[in-house]
């Protein structure tokens, strides 16, 4: 499947699970920020580092997923297989 729509049905499953997706550019001179799930006025948030590849954010969803309980939250088949659920 191409990386792009497996990454739009990441961010689909986790909007269903209630988490939140701002894409941000998160460069810094000064300090290393990096992409992540955190809590922002009581939201679950993933923000992502809008300079990554659609590989790379991809990545960074999935990890996001792996975190979280998916009970009960349609996961489509390729999304299941990416995180390695199927098994």
């Amino acid at each position: 499947m191409e990386t792009g729509i497996l990454y739009e049905q990441a961010l689909e499953t986790l909007a269903k699970c209630g988490i939140e997706v701002e894409l941000r550019d998160l460069a810094d001179d000064d300090i290393t920020i990096k992409s992540g799930l955190c809590e922002i006025g009581g939201r679950k948030t993933l923000i992502i580092d809008e300079r990554l590849d659609t590989r790379a954010r991809l990545a960074v969803a999935a990890e996001a997923l792996r975190t979280v309980d998916l009970e009960g939250v349609y996961v489509p088949p390729a999304v299941r297989e990416f995180l390695g659920l199927n098994e």
